[in-house]
């Protein structure tokens, strides 16, 4: 197993460096987005980077939706190389503690469908029927904070 360091990215390096991750898995590789996965939410964004001997493999975002504690997580994404080395599993974890030690009381994110499994694995719950963000079929699901 190889070892990560999760960092929240502080500087516009980490922050170009987790948005050419996203790049490389939501436009290059699965062809979510044409040109760009950047929206509004990454403004006011809580942005963590994993790193293996100080080079990124990973990103998540956390922000909150304005809505009385409420906070969303998304743009989870690892180089293909490092999948199945825990790196995910590492950055949901992180997010949810950032997104606690900030004040949510509640988190969610959309998954795409693929994932669910996954997140099930997390502890996380479905609250939604599937829909389609881009044509990709994705599902709301929470976590328990507390």
């Amino acid at each position: 197993m190889k070892d990560f360091t999760i960092i929240e990215a502080e500087n516009k390096e980490d922050i170009h460096n987790a948005y050419q991750i996203r790049k490389e898995v939501f436009i290059n590789e699965q062809k979510l987005f044409s040109e760009t996965d950047i929206d509004e939410n990454d403004i006011h964004a809580c942005c963590l980077l994993a790193l293996h001997e100080e080079a990124p493999v990973g990103t998540v975002r956390i922000f909150s939706n304005g809505k009385n504690g409420n906070w969303m997580g998304g743009r989870l994404a690892v180089k293909k190389k490092y999948r199945g080395f825990a790196v995910g599993e590492q950055l949901v974890k992180k997010a949810v503690s950032l997104a606690r030690e900030k004040g949510a009381t509640y988190f969610s994110a959309n998954i795409q469908k693929p994932n669910v499994p996954f997140f099930k694995k997390l502890n996380w719950k479905e609250e939604s029927e599937p829909f389609s963000i881009n044509g990709v079929l994705h599902v709301k699901m929470s976590v328990d904070l507390y």
